[in-house]
């Protein structure tokens, strides 16, 4: 069953959602005015990793070796979707690094993608001072809604015959940081 994240009473959501590979976006007019339907093609990976952490043990996550011109955001998130922890440029430059000392064991969600959807790019992402993954793609493409109405619902379709990657859509808080919902 495919979740779909909801506004929750405000007027607009950042989205950023991630398909395969980088940018295009067509506007399509929609069957009913004023909503308008996007077409997104190619808008970029954003890399997850399903990591097990040990409760009471502090990690730290950091990208190094990035591509020129990129802008790497990390985010931790629980199983749940909640995030726990988000950074941006906090290892220097366009480095990100983020730590945290989980309360419980279990697995944790480990997301990098691109601040905006004009710097993707690569970067190598360490657990703890040692290589975890190397050369890792990010991007993603944010598309902003606005007017949207309380409960209303926010999905994505696949092509016909059901090709492509499953989508998942991140739900960005209105800072353009932090991840305040993820559903695919």
């Amino acid at each position: 069953m495919r979740r779909r994240p909801t506004a929750i009473g405000i007027s607009a959501l950042i989205l950023m959602t991630t398909l395969v590979a980088p940018a295009a976006l067509r506007p399509i007019p929609a069957q009913a005015a004023p909503t308008m339907a996007y077409n997104i093609i190619n808008s970029g990976l954003v890399s997850e990793f399903l990591v097990p952490l040990t409760a009471g043990r502090r990690v730290t996550f950091e990208t190094r070796n990035l591509s020129p011109n990129s802008d790497p955001v990390l985010h931790l998130l629980s199983l749940s979707g909640t995030q726990v922890a988000v950074d941006d440029n906090g290892a220097g430059g366009t480095a990100a690094r983020l730590s945290y000392t989980p309360f419980h064991t279990d697995s944790y969600r480990v997301i990098l993608r691109a601040r905006t959807s004009l710097t993707p790019g690569t970067a190598d992402l360490f657990k703890d001072g040692t290589l975890f993954a190397g050369a890792v793609p990010f991007a993603g493409l944010r598309l902003y809604l606005s007017g949207l109405r309380s409960n209303e619902a926010i999905e994505t379709v696949r092509l016909p015959g059901g090709a492509g990657p499953v989508h998942v859509l991140y739900v960005l808080a209105t800072d353009g940081l932090g991840i305040s919902a993820r559903a695919y």
